[in-house]
């Protein structure tokens, strides 16, 4: 037990242990940094559509965004507007895919108001994130390279990889 628990066990002062554990925990101090590392996310974490779905990256935004929104009530904070939020979004973008950045210039041309509706310009850049067309519709597609037939001792059938296959093939037959 820490001297500072002790202390209010001593008093038998709930309110003040309360008040202490939402100083320590919930303070002015916890909401600027979790303002300070969320505004670090907005502003510096890059996604090149190698390692994960934009999706999760969008959904960082938004967790991020809604956070800010919610230190907002308890410190002054420097959130933005609905045009900077997707700002913040589209520069974050680094993917060289012709698509998205085909996406992305309709964004910043404000067609159908995208610019200034973050809902909009997400729904709009999920539906052509290049890492998702990957996991879809992969390049490199696998297949058995040879499959072994039942055998008249009842044998069941079983993968074999091509060059061992062809190896016990070719021995079965001298």
């Amino acid at each position: 037990m820490s001297q500072l628990s002790r202390h209010f066990s001593r008093k038998k002062d709930g309110r003040g242990a309360y008040l202490a554990l939402i100083s320590n925990h919930i303070g002015d101090a916890k909401y600027r940094a979790i303002s300070k590392k969320r505004q670090n996310l907005l502003q510096n974490i890059k996604w090149t559509g190698n390692s994960y779905p934009l999706e999760s990256h969008i959904s960082n935004h938004r967790q991020a965004f809604d956070d800010l929104c919610e230190c907002a009530l308890y410190i002054a904070t420097n959130f933005s507007s609905e045009p900077r939020r997707v700002e913040y979004l589209i520069d974050s973008i680094t993917s060289k895919d012709n698509t998205l950045q085909a996406a992305v210039g309709v964004i910043r041309a404000n067609t159908n108001n995208m610019k200034n509706e973050f809902e909009t310009t997400a729904s709009r850049l999920i539906e052509v994130d290049p890492y998702g067309r990957s996991i879809r519709s992969p390049t490199r597609s696998a297949d058995v390279s040879a499959l072994a037939g039942r055998e008249s001792t009842g044998v069941d059938l079983r993968f074999h990889p091509k060059d061992k296959f062809l190896y016990n093939k070719t021995n079965n037959r001298n």
